[in-house]
This record gives structure tokens, sequence and C-alpha cells, in this order.
């Protein structure tokens, strides 16, 4: 995908159809479309970084069923994460409410500024094994221990800088 929005449209035809599929006046068939997967982009690496729940904030969605978001991070080993948006009048983004799924669950969600939040997205970027230790370097972004080796003590630790794996967190811009 390009980083140019295609069409500026979304078709609802197949989620509408996939919706009548009943039987004897039951849904058989569960559907989750899936809203985002981060992935790092350079030099032709693709390694899945986060999977996403994205919504639009709208003040009801704090119980958004995530569950089957959380299942898939947890099965492809990826981080995953429930992430409400919210635009201001002249529909640009304007604050971003997140919280972790998985690997460290949060009930609470953490607000940012579009610009904290990218942050956050860059950061997954920088730590994880097909990175060399000089790509890092050049990130502006905070160092985040996104992907996991073992060391030869059988802990968690970066495969770029080898400091012992805390599980992320987010925390509150500021």
């Amino acid at each position: 995908m390009t980083n140019v929005e295609r069409t500026g449209r979304r078709s609802l035809a197949y989620s509408a159809w996939h919706r009548t599929l009943t039987s004897a006046g039951r849904p058989e068939l569960g559907f989750l479309d899936i809203d985002w997967i981060e992935f790092c982009s350079a030099d032709g690496c693709k390694r899945r970084l986060a999977i996403m729940e994205l919504a639009f904030d709208d003040g009801r969605q704090d119980g958004k069923y995530a569950g089957q978001t959380e299942k898939l991070a947890r099965d492809s080993n990826t981080p995953g994460y429930l992430v409400l948006y919210h635009t201001d009048t002249g529909g640009q983004l304007d604050a971003v409410r997140a919280r972790c799924l998985w690997p460290t669950p949060q009930a609470d969600f953490t607000t940012y500024t579009p610009q904290r939040w990218a942050t956050v997205l860059f950061g997954l970027r920088t730590c994880h094994p097909l990175r060399t230790a000089a790509q890092a370097a050049q990130q502006e972004a905070p160092h985040s221990h996104s992907w996991l080796a073992k060391d030869r003590y059988g802990l968690n630790v970066c495969s770029v800088c080898d400091e012992i794996y805390v599980p992320p967190k987010l925390t509150v811009a500021s």
C-alpha cells in the first residue's frame, strides 16, 4: 500500500453480505475486519510490529470488543492494541486513546496527541532483530523493545542493544 489514501472511501458490501449468512435465523459465522497492522518498511524488512483494532472515539467505544485482535496478537507473538481516534471539526486527527491488549494487557486507555502517538508507532520500529544498530541509531523515536531474542541464560533481551526486556506499557503523554 502506498503512503497515499487511494480512494477515500470504503465499501461495506462484503460486510453487509456476510451478515446475511444465517442458519435457522442464527448467525453461523463470526466476522472481524482487521483494522490495522503496523509493519517495518525499512530495507524490505516487512516484519509485523503491531496488530490494532481501530475505532472512531465517539465516547461509546471504551468497552469495544477486541478479543479476536488480542488472540491474533498473542498467537502471532505481535503486540496488540485497541486504538480509538478522534478528529476535530475539520476531520483532522486531534487525539488518540490506546491500550495494550497483549503482551501486557492494560485496563485503562492512555491519551496521546497525534505527534506523541506517531512517536509510539515509530518506536515500534526501533528495535527488532532485522534492524542493525546503525539503523536503530538513526531513529528519532525512543527505544522500544518490541522484538525479543533469548540470551544464553534464556532471558528475553533486546536484539539490538541486549538490554533485558521489560514489557512495554503505554504511558500518559504530556
